[in-house]
């Protein structure tokens, strides 16, 4: 390995120099990271909500502390496959594993956004330091009351500790001559990105093939190595672990199709092998390409950076395709030469989004600040060269950029108000139950909840949507809602509530997929008793024992009675529109 740089252009770290910051530049970096923090935690969850993910980081935290990786709230308590186990260790270390540690870990989150934006600035200032530091200042302007980072940052979310874990790993990796320990950072930050979000993988590939460009071959041993022992053991299990339905696999994911946008999934669907979906994903990923970079284009892009919209008109899309796309892919090719590993991990990264099945504004998250950066290095490249030397084009570019970045603030800003004032009416002492922090669908399946507590047998399983915060608010372990999906066929859907012993059903309508279950409840509703409804959408029933008809148990009239009720029940949740059923907070 080379010597470290000791020149004066590298600090103790070897890090390559940067242009040194004014005390008016530290300070408003220090204001906009403390703005950050506090916007963050006065957006924080009030607890536990129906996104499911933070329910399940909870409870994969919760066994790792009693050392094993299992899935608590399901029916057998299977091994878990889909989430790495970074995130949830870190909730572990620091005993947030429970709905009543919600603000725990929502105040990890908080500390690591905050570390995430001054990794950014480092960064943002090393690969700028040949134009200013403003430039940083810039991404922090647009990065600290950015909504989609703040929403992040105030939630129990992976993408907060995946995002430092990144931004140390290319700091490291981009600094010249690095010293033993910055090794050491870097390929931890690697593998912590990797055990942290699947989509990690990424940020290995694009280092990897960074250190291939540059024969640095010692260093790109030792990162492959290491990365086969953690990473690879952990993505092999991935792939090996029993195949489970579309959302509870990041390998059922990688080979869902939408029939209406990308064509019969048959072929999909008989691919036993993972070469044969492989092969069966190269025949639509054209398609889905041109699909999914349309609608980032178009959409998610402009709202990850809350860029204001104009209704009903193309203007905005336009204006902002040449400010946010066309200017980060200048910035991408402006990184190229002296930064090449942050443009292939930017290249890799969108790239795979453009090959997933899903499209997110959440899933810009992570790469918002480096996207930030790339967007302001690519325009100001182009105003430079385009505006002659006798118009000052420095003085032109970094008027432009005044403005690009206080346009984005600004619209940021008025969005962090708005969801302030909405904030402001809930009510955290009783989140579950008050309107101000969820919907009327939300509150009537936290009720529903909470009288499965109350009513039924610690020992009861269930079926139902959520089941990892059902299991963490009551307790209580159910059938998987995805193997249950599949069970169309009204006899066929008993045989699998008998085998899994499940004695209560929950419905709902927090989560779409569940409306599949009207096919095989609505023919069967009188094998059924409404214990409890909750609202027009949410019923607990009970399964009643097949070997006990329901006249012999209440007679003839009584049992008739309670069969039209439960299928009046069953009939009311399954019809009308089915809507997100998640309020405008959480």
């Amino acid at each position: 390995m080379s010597t470290p740089d000791r020149s004066p252009a590298a600090d103790d770290m070897g890090h390559s120099a940067a242009a040194p910051w004014s005390t008016w530049q530290r300070a408003a970096a220090v204001v906009l990271v403390a703005v950050h923090a506090m916007l963050a935690w006065m957006l924080r969850v009030p607890g536990i909500t129906t996104e499911h993910d933070d329910a399940w980081y909870l409870l994969l935290a919760r066994a790792l502390r009693h050392f094993s990786y299992a899935e608590l709230p399901i029916v057998g308590t299977p091994p878990h496959a889909m989430y790495p186990p970074g995130y949830p260790a870190l909730l572990a270390l620091f005993g947030a594993t429970g709905a009543d540690a919600v603000s725990l870990a929502v105040a990890l989150n908080v500390a690591l956004s905050v570390l995430s934006l001054g990794l950014a600035a480092r960064l943002a200032a090393r690969l700028a330091a040949r134009i200013s530091p403003w430039l940083a200042i810039g991404v922090l302007f647009i990065c600290a009351p950015n909504p989609l980072l703040l929403n992040q940052a105030a939630g129990v979310r992976s993408e907060v500790l995946y995002t430092v874990a990144t931004l140390l790993a290319l700091l490291a990796f981009t600094t010249h001559g690095p010293s033993r320990r910055v090794v050491v950072v870097g390929i931890a930050g690697v593998v912590v990105a990797a055990l942290t979000r699947s989509i990690g993988a990424t940020l290995l590939l694009a280092v990897a093939v960074d250190l291939l460009f540059a024969r640095r071959w010692r260093l790109l041993t030792q990162l492959t190595l290491v990365a086969l022992l953690t990473v690879g053991a952990w993505m092999l299990w991935t792939v090996c672990a029993p195949r489970l339905a579309a959302g509870r696999s990041y390998i059922a994911d990688a080979t869902h199709v939408y029939p209406s946008r990308e064509g019969d999934p048959a072929a999909i669907a008989q691919a036993n092998s993972p070469l044969a979906s492989v092969v069966a994903i190269a025949r639509i990923a054209p398609r889905r390409i041109a699909h999914n970079m349309q609608g980032y284009v178009r959409s998610f892009v402009p709202e990850a950076f809350a860029a204001p919209m104009i209704p009903g008109t193309r203007i905005d899309n336009g204006l902002w395709f040449l400010v946010l796309v066309a200017g980060g892919a200048v910035g991408l090719a402006c990184m190229w030469g002296r930064f090449r590993a942050v443009a292939l991990y930017l290249l890799a990264y969108l790239g795979l989004l453009a090959l997933w099945p899903y499209l997110m504004t959440r899933y810009l998250g992570p790469v918002l600040p480096l996207l930030a950066l790339s967007m302001l290095m690519g325009i100001r490249c182009v105003v430079v060269r385009a505006v002659p030397a006798r118009f000052a084009p420095t003085r032109v570019a970094a008027g432009v950029l005044v403005a690009i970045v206080a346009v984005l603030s600004l619209s940021a800003a008025r969005q962090d108000v708005a969801r302030l004032k909405l904030v402001a009416q809930c009510d955290r002492s009783a989140p579950t139950v008050s309107p101000g922090c969820f919907g009327a669908e939300q509150r009537d399946f936290f009720a529903g909840i909470d009288a499965a507590r109350r009513l039924s047998p610690d020992s009861a399983h269930f079926l139902g949507a959520k089941d990892a915060t059902f299991h963490l608010l009551t307790g209580r372990q159910s059938a998987r809602e995805s193997e249950a999906i599949a069970m169309t066929d009204p006899q066929m859907f008993a045989d699998f509530l008998r085998s899994h012993g499940v004695r209560f059903i929950l419905l709902s309508r927090v989560h779409i997929d569940q409306a599949a279950f009207a096919r095989p409840l609505t023919p069967s509703c009188r094998s059924y008793e409404v214990v409890e409804r909750f609202g027009a959408h949410v019923v607990l029933l009970r399964v009643l024992d097949a070997t006990q008809p329901r006249d012999a148990e209440a007679g003839a009239e009584a049992g008739a009675e309670a069969g039209a009720r439960a299928c009046a029940a069953i009939d009311a949740w399954a019809t009308g529109d089915w809507t997100d059923a998640n309020g405008p907070l959480w």
